[in-house]
């Protein structure tokens, strides 16, 4: 494993996620104090749906 294929498989979705976090965080910023409930929703809400798609539609199974 190079160094190139380090920065691409671990420290870049790292920073992405980070920077993620950090922009929900900031934008659902209510009078000071932050909305947990949609923090956790919003932030999570990329990484969650492609599992959600995988769990409700198996490969090679009927719909």
């Amino acid at each position: 494993m190079t160094i190139e294929d380090v920065i691409k498989k671990s420290i870049l979705p790292l920073a992405f996620m980070v920077f993620w976090f950090w922009m929900t965080k900031t934008i659902m910023k209510v009078s000071g104090k932050t909305d947990l409930f949609w923090w956790i929703f919003l932030s999570g809400l990329p990484f969650g749906i492609h599992k959600m798609r995988l769990i409700l539609i198996p490969r090679g199974m009927d719909t």
